[in-house]
């Protein structure tokens, strides 16, 4: 093969994994709206297996989302006053190295 033929061949090769991409991206976005729409009955699922289990979790991300909050806007005082609130070190910190993820959440 020659080097114009390697070319055209990882050129095609590119493209095909373009289009490949795009409609896995088109796949995800279809499957989190049908989460979403079915968000009402995995919820029931999840509190029939651990009663108050939904509840659970969204009182656990609205805390998380709060928590990240404060580090996020405050400064090392704020960062103090959770530690002097009880708040444990090391959860600070996991929240700290997550921040930027959570904020692509909400």
């Amino acid at each position: 093969m020659s080097f114009k033929g390697v070319l055209v061949k990882a050129v095609a090769i590119e493209e095909k994994l373009k289009a490949d991409l795009a409609k896995v991206a088109t796949d995800v976005d279809g499957a989190v709206v049908k989460l979403e729409a079915d968000a009402p009955e995995i919820e029931a699922v999840a509190d029939a297996v651990v009663p108050g289990a939904s509840t659970y979790v969204n009182l656990g991300l609205t805390l998380l989302e709060g928590v990240a909050d404060v580090l996020d806007k405050g400064d090392a005082a704020a960062e103090q006053n959770l530690k002097n609130a009880g708040l444990d070190e090391a959860l600070i910190a996991a929240v700290k190295a997550q921040i930027a993820n959570i904020k692509k959440l909400v």
